[in-house]
């Protein structure tokens, strides 16, 4: 039996972590997953392609849908991690908002517990970017989600 070496030398360069206030973590573990399900656009005028489409076909991902506002993050020096664990998995201490986008899932009692205590006891910044919820329509539609779920985190 032949056996190979290969020797690969590699250099890398680490930057020092972000300051809190440029540290965000945006929740995808409540948005729409792919692969594709049979759910309302967020954009009726622009759809998930960029052309009209009545359902978003690819999921909620900084890779898809969200690439646009990743990648201005980025720019503005932001650093971004994702989660999909839930909301009680994080360390508030290490970002300085978390980002909710478009978040079609339930949100558990204590998930709205611990953001809470994380808002109000440890400067956690909260943003919430949504747009339509209407259980009526999805009930009608028979889509899987009603559009973002602000009101479970009521």
């Amino acid at each position: 039996s032949a056996r190979s070496e290969v020797r690969v030398h590699v250099r890398v360069r680490v930057q020092p972590p972000p300051t809190r206030a440029k540290r965000l973590l945006l929740d995808l573990g409540h948005s729409l997953h792919y692969p594709r399900v049979d759910a309302p656009s967020d954009d009726n005028l622009l759809g998930s392609g960029g052309g009209y489409d009545a359902y978003d076909w690819l999921g909620d991902s900084p890779l898809t849908n969200f690439a646009g506002l990743f990648a201005e993050l980025g720019a503005r020096g932001y650093d971004v991690d994702t989660t999909s664990d839930p909301l009680t998995d994080f360390d508030a201490a290490q970002y300085g908002a978390l980002l909710l986008i478009d978040p079609e899932d339930f949100f558990t009692a204590q998930e709205v517990a611990k953001l809470r205590r994380d808002v109000l006891r440890r400067g956690l910044g909260l943003v919430v970017l949504a747009d339509w919820h209407d259980i009526a329509l999805q009930r009608t539609l028979r889509a899987p989600v009603g559009g973002a779920n602000v009101p479970a985190l009521n």
